[in-house]
């Protein structure tokens, strides 16, 4: 009787150490963690230059990463993460982001892993480089009633836009008759250091028009001809078009993709894209800092109108 008691105890500590929580793998030594992290980065490097010879393969694939670099203001480098893991993304944020808006990620969702800059280092030619480690964030659609949380960008009149494209800039618009001969209804004219506007546009037509010539503005600014500038300046204008969610943008540029990518490699491919995004950086600053003035003087305005009634 004893033993069986024995035999009982020892069957329950045997089932005990079965059932038990596997135990914690032990952390990696700085050296191991270095390691993997270096491994990861360059994975997601590669993973980058591989996508960078697919978003330029086709006119569909190269406006796709156009209409993602206008949605989700990352890196162009991060802009082909996302479209090799996730091409459908449209909002991006962390788990802890996530959390703090009080989201919850549908159960299985796969990360989409980007690269962000955490800091500065000296190269060994003296030169300045930016470090980065891999980070991993979540698509809204990913989210349990994720339209909740989808952000509707704020809509701004054809005056704004157009008031807003022109902010402060050295080369003023001219308004000239609709049968002036000019190559198209918006030209930028180098020689005369003006971008001329054919009266009685559709509004999108114009300013459509006014993107694409402040984009030949700012190559023509870089040292750039016309004839050089044609592909970065319709790409960089396209982008803010659908940044702005404008109509009617002529896409037939994106036709000429391969042809202006065939000799580049993939660093040199990328630089183009990088060129592209700086140059629709440029106008976008001034737009937005236009936007900005148009809305301090509303706000101007309306505190004077109350200061009278009172």
């Amino acid at each position: 009787m004893m033993n069986n008691v024995y035999d009982a105890l020892n069957q329950q500590t045997q089932s005990k150490k079965n059932n038990s929580v596997p135990a914690h793998k032990p952390r990696m030594s700085k050296q191991e963690y270095a390691k993997y992290m270096k491994d990861k980065r360059t994975s997601l490097f590669n993973m980058a230059n591989e996508e960078t010879v697919k978003v330029v393969s086709s006119p569909q694939s190269f406006l796709h990463f156009l209409d993602m670099q206008a949605k989700m203001d990352y890196t162009v480098t991060n802009i082909l993460l996302i479209i090799a893991q996730y091409p459908e993304a449209t909002l991006l944020k962390d788990f802890s982001h996530w959390q703090e808006s009080k989201a919850s990620i549908v159960k299985g969702s796969k990360g989409i892993e980007i690269l962000e800059p955490y800091g500065e280092y000296t190269r060994r030619d003296g030169s300045i480089g930016i470090s980065y480690n891999p980070k991993t964030v979540f698509d809204v659609s990913q989210i349990l009633n994720g339209e909740h949380f989808i952000e509707h960008p704020p809509q701004y009149t054809s005056n704004e836009l157009v008031s807003a494209i022109i902010y402060k800039t050295d080369i003023k618009p001219e308004v000239v008759s609709q049968d002036s001969k000019l190559p198209s209804d918006v030209y930028f004219d180098e020689q005369s250091q003006t971008v001329f506007v054919k009266e009685s546009q559709q509004p999108f037509n114009m300013i459509n028009g006014l993107l694409r010539e402040y984009a030949y503005v700012e190559c023509y600014q870089q040292g750039l001809s016309r004839s050089d500038a044609s592909f970065v300046a319709e790409s960089a204008a396209y982008l803010l078009s659908k940044k702005y969610n404008l109509e009617n943008f002529d896409t037939s540029f994106s036709q000429g993709c391969m042809n202006h990518f065939n000799d580049m490699d993939q660093f040199t491919t990328k630089k183009e894209l990088e060129s592209i995004k700086s140059i629709s950086n440029q106008i976008n600053e001034r737009i937005e800092h236009g936007l900005y003035a148009l809305q301090q003087a509303k706000q101007d305005k309306k505190v004077e109108r109350n200061s009278y009634t009172r």
